[in-house]
């Protein structure tokens, strides 16, 4: 009886296991297949150039304000005489924030910038960005990274940011400005899904083989259940 019963499943149950890995394998394959890793990169870099050509523009605009500014109000503060120069650029709608620090370097140590002046368009959220411009602006001013990767902001949209140091006639760096400017749109929101959707298929590729042990493993314990049962029936009648 056990033998009977078990020759009745062991086989429909191996074809089932057999025709089950080959499906998983083959679905597995079309859900990593190469053309769709080809296309989603190629829109992946495509998103990547339209950030890169806005912090470029943010970066040009913080450059030119830089070479703008009067370095005797900055280095001496005065408040009334940098809103001045800065006003016009966000008044034109060139950015939406411009921001002017006051560096005071220090031997040895990364350079200490104090926010002095901020104009801003009036439609930007300003919610959680504060510390990021702090630490930008300390990079510059030590010569480091002129930009930042967008930042997204509560209100909607990104935030993507640019900076240039103003320098004395001798060279050295008296302050630091920071140009910002809002994403938002379709493209912004396109170029964004497009960059996660990229980074979620890199994180299905890292468990591509465990999702396919899972299934395998599924039928292989699916199998041995039946077959279990038809040992335990088969001892059962004949008992």
């Amino acid at each position: 009886l056990v033998l009977a019963l078990l020759g009745l499943t062991i086989v429909p149950c191996v074809l089932v296991l057999i025709v089950g890995s080959e499906l998983i394998r083959s679905s597995t394959e079309k859900w990593f297949s190469q053309p769709i890793d080809d296309v989603l990169t190629a829109a992946t870099r495509v998103a990547q150039d339209y950030y890169r050509e806005r912090e470029l523009s943010v970066t040009a605009h913080a450059a030119r304000i830089a070479r703008e500014l009067p370095v005797a109000a900055v280095e001496s503060g005065d408040l009334v005489a940098v809103r001045r120069a800065i006003e016009a650029e966000v008044a034109q709608g060139r950015v939406g924030l411009v921001e002017v620090y006051r560096s005071r370097s220090k031997a040895g140590q990364r350079a200490d910038v104090v926010p002095l002046v901020a104009v801003e368009s009036p439609g930007l959220p300003r919610d959680g960005v504060r510390a990021s411009a702090d630490h930008l602006a300390s990079l510059v001013a030590s010569g480091g990274a002129e930009s930042y990767a967008p930042e997204p902001l509560e209100g909607g949209g990104e935030l993507v940011r640019g900076g240039a140091a103003v320098r004395d006639v001798s060279g050295r760096v008296v302050g630091v400005v920071l140009a910002s400017d809002r994403l938002s749109g379709e493209s912004a929101t396109h170029a964004r899904q497009i960059i996660e959707a990229f980074q979620n298929r890199s994180q299905l590729h890292a468990l591509r083989r465990p999702i396919l042990g899972v299934y395998l493993t599924l039928f292989i314990m699916m199998t041995l259940m039946i077959m279990v049962s038809a040992t335990w029936t088969g001892l059962y009648l004949a008992k």
